[in-house]
């Protein structure tokens, strides 16, 4: 599986569940199905809001898998790929590695991008984005900053108010170099410890997004994501070269 949106991206304008990528038989998911219910249990036994049961006409699965920490998060998906993590107040609209030249353009190499959605009230103040993946220790690529979104100057009759705008956009501070030798990027060939055991080949990456808001509330989103970084990283070269090698 391959989750287009959720994954590298160049531009900013990446969605999650973007192009579909491929097509598995329904005989197929259900049997995944039946394999995960028996394993594994859904974020709304513990309170968190239900996933839809299908997405745009796709069944919705949920895989539960061991996270940094001893903790246990579950991650949604249908054949088209991850979905965005949501709820009443904010939406993941795009995460992943955005791809570039280095200074000196002799290394393809990346920075985590991200786009939120907030809801029409919400007000955030803080966020904390981390690489999950590894069951030992949390990787930090966010470190914990204040949110300051731009406004719109809307008018209401006579007068004019700025209203904040909905999308919010980050980016790492740190540059990796894409390379096997180096330790930032070396999750982008670690196929072995995937849990995605209906498609061999992929790299799987989970994030927890912690948000706080200015009533001194909190949300605790996990995204999951998935790659197939020897055929993707050949298409950002091409893209970022203009198909020359």
């Amino acid at each position: 599986m391959n989750a287009p949106g959720a994954r590298a991206f160049v531009g900013d304008d990446a969605r999650l569940l973007g192009r579909r990528t491929f097509r598995r038989p329904r005989w197929w998911w259900a049997s995944v199905l039946a394999l995960l219910a028996a394993t594994s249990c859904s974020e709304a036994d513990r309170g968190a809001a239900k996933a839809p049961a299908t997405s745009r006409g796709d069944d919705v699965l949920s895989m539960e898998t061991d996270i940094s920490g001893g903790e246990r998060a579950t991650f949604y998906f249908t054949d088209a790929g991850f979905m965005p993590a949501s709820n009443e107040r904010v939406e993941v609209v795009s995460a992943g590695p955005r791809y570039g030249w280095s200074d000196e353009r002799d290394a393809l190499t990346y920075r985590w991008a991200f786009e939120l959605k907030f809801a029409e009230g919400a007000k955030p103040a803080s966020i904390e984005i981390e690489n999950v993946t590894d069951r030992e220790a949390a990787e930090t690529l966010i470190p914990k900053r204040a949110i300051q979104r731009t406004a719109k100057v809307v008018r209401k009759g006579d007068a004019f108010y700025g209203v904040p705008n909905a999308e919010w956009k980050t980016v790492s501070d740190a540059e990796c170099r894409v390379a096997r030798d180096e330790p930032c990027s070396a999750w982008l060939y670690d196929t072995e410890s995937s849990p995605l055991l209906w498609d061999p080949g992929a790299v799987f990456v989970a994030l927890r997004i912690r948000i706080g808001y200015a009533n001194g509330e909190t949300d605790t989103l996990h995204q999951g994501l998935s790659f197939h970084p020897e055929k993707e990283l050949k298409q950002i070269q091409a893209q970022l070269t203009g198909g020359q090698d």
